[in-house]
């Protein structure tokens, strides 16, 4: 028996796949794809070490998985690619993930209650739901970082004497950020099969990592959030509500923001925005 190997890490905001493209000297066929792999033959020149079964997978959204890697050579892989764009060594110890799916000699997949499949046909959606698991744990971090701070600000909303400040609107720009960060991390890794193993084996990927429960809750946090939202600025039943609305779905309609997200301009146009209120 043996053991395919997936670890994800956090390591960047953002990744500029275009340049890390050019660098290995990779065309992206696919523009809006929101992911590059190197494949083992170009990860072996790289290491400079014969292996065998690795792959790398780096997000657009910062998080890289690494396939049948060992310590060292993750370690190598990141020091290279730390000098094409810097990597945040604290979030690769904060925000990783793991996963190991036991093969037979011939590459079927070994499971006591899962249709046994070529294990190939699992490696993509494996991947990616091990680094989903790893945004996920990032913006649950964050999200309860920043209601901490919203903590006493909702306690003078409360009171009814909160300020319409720059520091009120920065804390309430951010909740509406927190609603796409989630929306783009959940949507890049959606891709549903029709071929009934692997729908099963996708399905048990995700309670695995309790993906369905965790995006639930925080869904759920960052919309109560935005009802306070509404409520302090008075958008019940009022021509701001659906202005709000209507902005809400002009930056649906643009997605992906990641060159927004990655250069903050998104959250000062979210600030900028509540200026008309």
């Amino acid at each position: 028996m043996q053991t395919v190997r997936f670890y994800s890490f956090k390591v960047r905001e953002t990744f500029d796949l275009d340049k890390i493209a050019a660098y290995f000297k990779r065309t992206r066929h696919l523009k809006w794809s929101a992911y590059i792999v190197l494949d083992n033959h170009l990860v072996e020149s790289i290491l400079k070490r014969p292996i065998k079964g690795h792959e790398v997978r780096l997000y657009q959204f910062g998080i890289v998985t690494f396939i049948n890697f060992y310590e060292d050579e993750m370690r190598d892989f990141l020091s290279l690619i730390d000098q094409i764009e810097s990597i945040d060594y604290n979030g690769f110890a904060k925000y990783y993930e793991h996963f190991e799916l036991p093969i037979g000699e011939f590459g079927e997949t070994l499971h006591d209650s899962l249709q046994t499949v070529p294990h190939k046909l699992l490696v993509e959606m494996i991947a990616e739901n091990t680094a989903k698991s790893v945004g996920l744990a990032h913006i649950e971090n964050a999200l309860n970082t920043l209601m901490d701070q919203i903590e006493p600000l909702l306690i003078q909303m409360s009171r009814g004497n909160v300020k319409v400040d720059k520091r009120t609107k920065k804390v309430l720009g951010e909740i509406i950020t927190f609603k796409y960060k989630l929306a783009q991390s959940i949507g890049l890794f959606e891709k549903p099969s029709t071929k009934l193993a692997l729908k099963e084996w996708h399905e048990y990927i995700i309670e695995h990592f309790e993906l369905s429960d965790r995006y639930v809750i925080l869904e759920s946090k960052i919309d109560d959030l935005r009802k306070m939202l509404f409520q302090y600025y008075g958008f019940n039943h009022s021509r701001k509500e659906r202005r709000l609305y209507i902005f809400e779905i002009v930056l649906l309609a643009f997605f992906p923001l990641s060159s927004l997200i990655k250069s903050g301009t998104f959250s000062q146009f979210v600030h900028w925005f509540l200026q008309l209120f």
